[in-house]
């Protein structure tokens, strides 16, 4: 869900800036994808994320 409000955000920050924003907002949902399906996989396999 966070995704769906920062990854718009940072487009139109960049934008404003005439950031390269294409390349960028490639990189970070390309990274916000492997976190997620990263915790996705703990979460099947019941582990927790911080074991204290």
């Amino acid at each position: 869900m966070h995704a769906m409000q920062a990854l718009p955000l940072l487009g139109f920050i960049l934008d404003r800036t005439k950031f390269p924003a294409r390349n960028v907002m490639i990189a970070v949902s390309v990274v916000w994808i492997a976190i997620m399906g990263g915790l996705l996989l703990i979460a099947l396999q019941g582990r927790p994320l911080l074991a204290l």
